[in-house]
C-alpha cells in the first residue's frame, strides 16, 4: 500500500470516529427521546396547507390518507422540502424533514 493511500485510510478513519462522536453528543443533548415514527407518509402525496383549503372550500372534502397528508399530520415543528431543494444547516433535533420529489411524494422522512 503507497504511502498516499495509506494516509486516506487513516483519514477516513479519523473522520468516521469525528463523526460517531458527534452522533453521540447530539443524541445526549436531545435526551435520546423517542420519536415517532412517520414512514407510514413516504410514497403518499403531500397536499400544500394552500391546496387542502381549496379542496375543503369547493367541497371535495378532506384528503384521501390513504395516499394523501397534510401538515396536519406532521408535527408542529417540521420542514417540508425538495429531494433537489436546499437543505437549511440549522440542527433541530426535535425538526422533522420531509423530502418531496416533483410530483410532491414523500420520498424520506429524516429527524434533523
Amino acid at each position: 500500500m503507497s504511502k498516499n493511500n495509506k494516509l486516506s485510510a487513516e483519514a477516513i478513519g479519523a473522520k468516521a470516529s469525528v463523526q460517531e462522536e458527534q452522533a453521540h453528543h447530539f443524541s445526549s443533548l436531545n435526551g435520546d427521546k423517542k420519536k415517532k415514527d412517520y414512514s407510514h407518509l413516504i410514497g403518499k402525496k403531500y397536499v400544500a396547507p394552500e391546496e387542502h383549503e381549496q379542496m375543503k372550500a369547493q367541497r371535495k372534502g378532506a384528503v384521501d390518507e390513504a395516499r394523501e397528508f397534510t401538515t396536519d399530520h406532521l408535527p408542529k415543528v417540521c420542514r417540508v422540502l425538495r429531494d433537489n431543494g436546499i437543505m437549511p444547516l440549522d440542527y433541530c433535533p426535535d425538526c422533522l424533514s420531509v423530502f418531496l420529489d416533483n410530483g410532491n411524494k414523500c420520498t424520506s422522512i429524516v429527524w434533523i
